[in-house]
């Protein structure tokens, strides 16, 4: 398998230095959250070259009825918010070597909590979750690695099996297409049936780089990607979060992860009980696999009662259930705004809240509405994001409302 290349050590090397500096840029909270009663809510965003995270984050996203900032997954101690904010922890932790506490501003929801270096539950994390247990753990190795180190653990799963909670089934007379996603070349001629693979469209996890520090376009990305899997006829991938939610949707999916890759015997632990799952590593298991007998997977019962549960408390929490996504998740559209009187002549448009500031080119400006140079994606009615705009005579800038407030599509 590949290794990384300079440029993406490079890039990786350079990350916290330009994590910090934009972060730094980004952050106050915006008036359209302070200004909304309530309790807020935070949600992990990232600038990696794979969407992967971002799906998680899209997941927790899809169970919480506002979202007022992101923050950094692996550096949650300076992520000082303007007062509590709710975050779900679905995600896989953590990358570096940053042990600190998350900051007390931030309130952990526990759910699908992967645990993805043994050295935190050594350090000041073991007791911070003991203290907060039961940890609602996305894989079974988690649990077990929790449970040992005296920290309460269940089984919950992962908050992407979800994402196509609540949406209307694609019957199979409207599904096209075999997905291959992430799978090397190599492994897709020696292992997938030629009449599977055979017009099948190869796809990838990976961000051009131009994407990659943009917030609302990787969201935009990963709900144009999800769309494709929710249609497909057969997914057939590496990752964890491709696969999980195509069961979600009902789409036919085949993982075949590689186990001397990103830890994938831990990750798929407990998932591979209900998701056809072979390692490539599995000469026997690749051998035996039947090609013939695939449909939709089912999720069970005990994590969709876990997940149920979560929803409950955060309605709780927040004094109402999120409403659930429509479909379809994307479909090319512009993020179109109603105009507030700012008349004919175009401005810039600046999009902003704690930990996401985008300055959109307005491809469409009229006296009614204007639509940006990023596409609408349900869910982004959520982001409490501050609407300013720009003149381009006098470059005085003004804010003229909040995009729930603004949006039209």
């Amino acid at each position: 398998m590949s290794k990384r290349t300079r440029s993406e050590q490079f890039q990786r090397a350079l990350r916290p230095i330009t994590e910090f500096v934009e972060r730094r840029r980004v952050a106050a909270p915006s008036r359209a959250s302070v200004d909304r009663p309530g309790l807020r809510a935070a949600a992990f965003g990232f600038s990696t070259y794979n969407i992967g995270d971002d799906v998680q984050s899209y997941a927790a996203l899809a169970r919480l009825p506002r979202l007022d900032a992101l923050i950094a997954r692996d550096r949650m101690a300076i992520e000082a918010l303007d007062g509590p904010h709710l975050a779900i922890f679905n995600s896989w932790f953590k990358q570096g070597q940053d042990y600190r506490l998350p900051h007390r501003s931030i309130e952990p929801e526990l759910f699908g909590f992967a645990l993805g270096a043994d050295k935190l539950l050594a350090s000041a994390w073991g007791a911070w979750l003991a203290a907060r247990g039961p940890v609602g753990a996305r894989d079974a190795d988690s649990v077990g690695l929790l449970r040992s180190a005296g920290v309460a653990a269940d089984w919950a799963g992962c908050l992407t099996l979800f994402i196509g909670k609540g949406l209307a089934p694609v019957p199979a007379s409207a599904r096209r297409g075999v997905l291959i996603v992430d799978l090397p070349q190599e492994a897709i001629d020696a292992h997938v049936p030629a009449e599977v693979r055979d017009g099948a469209e190869i796809i990838s996890n990976f961000l051009p780089a131009l994407t990659q520090p943009d917030p609302l376009m990787r969201f935009a990305t990963l709900a144009r990607l999800l769309e494709r899997l929710r249609t497909a006829e057969l997914v057939i991938t590496r990752r964890l979060h491709i696969a999980l939610p195509c069961v979600g949707f009902g789409t036919p999916v085949v993982a075949l992860p590689h186990s001397g890759i990103s830890n994938a015997r831990r990750r798929f632990s407990g998932f591979d009980g209900f998701l056809p799952t072979v390692f490539l590593d599995d000469a026997p298991g690749l051998a035996a696999f039947d090609w013939s007998a695939l449909g939709p997977s089912r999720i069970p019962a005990s994590l969709a009662q876990s997940e149920d549960a979560l929803e409950d408390r955060l309605a709780a929490r927040f004094g109402a259930r999120a409403p659930a996504l429509v479909a379809p998740l994307y479909d090319g559209a512009p993020l179109t705004l109603r105009n507030p009187g700012l008349g004919a002549e175009p401005m810039t448009v600046t999009l902003s809240m704690r930990g996401l500031r985008r300055d959109c080119r307005p491809t469409w400006w009229s006296t009614e509405r204007i639509e940006l140079d990023l596409p609408w994606f349900s869910g982004v009615e959520r982001f409490m994001l501050d609407v300013s705009v720009t003149a381009r005579r006098t470059r005085t800038s003004t804010r003229v409302g909040a995009l729930p407030d603004l949006l039209l599509r």
